[in-house]
């Protein structure tokens, strides 16, 4: 063979070398890989035999955002707790995603999954609480204003604010104007059930920057005469609002050691921690967490922080 046709013979081999790699490559990455359908099987069943956990951060740092359509199947399952690690596992992949469209998809997902199944969203719909306003697309945007327009309920009410459906506001104006006698969203009465649904409707045109009705939530809040259920319960209900006058009304109570009502035996938080929870759940950067019982030091440094800060980067 002469040195030309040997070049060429090398030059053919080497392209469908090529080729045959990027197909490899190609192949590998447009679907799940196998391992994780069998890890993800595996830890699945475990959630069947009532195990409490799967290891979903392990999961995540292994393959990351690839759990989403791995984890899709489990969300019909006929078992709540297989359901519930399916629903968790998809949630905190979109929440570590960076990418916009990723975000959007699992937002889709979940939301799509929930009014699917209304007689068992597994708390779905608090998990799309997490979501950003941004992470949540046209279509998912028009699909909560058309379920708000056709069957409002206490939580689609609130989805619609989380993702700043503005043309919807006239229909929230309207749960809440369907209300004619004096609101009292949070007596515990199957007959006050509309006042409920107003609160929420309030909550989301709040959210939404609606001034008139960021002063009104506050105002039910502050009024309401059970000072424990006020702390306890209605903090953290108002820091769904997102706006600078909530973190305002908070920021009072974080200054405030005096300890919530209960039993001596239970453990019971000071009106200060309440707040921290709270405050963790609206603003980028704050010191507390909003679950968990914040110490001494961890207060300190709450307190100290909001002290200082000219400005809030509330998260929305």
């Amino acid at each position: 063979m002469n040195t030309l046709k040997r070049n060429q013979y090398q030059a053919v081999v080497l392209i469908l070398l090529c080729v045959a790699f990027g197909w490899v490559i190609v192949n590998v990455s447009s679907g799940e890989p196998e391992d994780l359908k069998v890890e993800l099987q595996k830890r699945m069943e475990m959630l069947r035999d009532h195990h409490k956990a799967i290891g979903i951060k392990e999961l995540l740092e292994t393959y990351g955002y690839q759990v989403v359509p791995a984890a899709e199947p489990y969300l019909w399952d006929s078992e709540l707790g297989v359901r519930l690690g399916a629903t968790r596992l998809i949630r905190r992949a979109g929440l570590m995603s960076t990418d916009k469209l990723e975000r959007q998809s699992v937002v889709e997902k979940l939301l799509d999954y929930g009014l699917k199944n209304p007689e068992r969203k597994d708390g779905i719909f608090d998990d799309l609480l997490s979501f950003r306003a941004a992470d949540y697309s046209e279509r998912a945007k028009k699909v909560l204003e058309g379920k708000v327009k056709a069957s409002p309920d206490y939580m689609t009410v609130l989805l619609v604010g989380a993702a700043d459906v503005n043309s919807a506001l006239p229909v929230l104006r309207r749960i809440v104007d369907e209300v004619n006698e004096p609101l009292e969203p949070f007596r515990i009465d199957n007959r006050k059930r509309t006042h409920s649904l107003a609160f929420a409707a309030l909550m989301a045109r709040a959210r939404m920057g609606v001034k008139e009705d960021i002063q009104r939530c506050i105002e039910l809040v502050e009024s309401h005469p059970d000072e424990g259920f006020r702390v306890i319960v209605l903090l953290k209900r108002i820091s769904y609002i997102r706006q600078p006058e909530v973190v305002q009304y908070l920021k009072k109570y974080l200054f405030m050691d005096k300890i919530e009502p209960g039993a001596e035996t239970q453990l019971r938080m000071t009106y200060a921690q309440r707040a921290a929870r709270a405050l963790a759940r609206m603003l980028r950067g704050f010191p507390g967490k909003r679950d968990g019982v914040a110490g001494p030091k961890t207060m300190e440094r709450c307190r100290k922080w909001m002290s200082e800060q000219t400005k809030w980067v509330i998260i929305r």
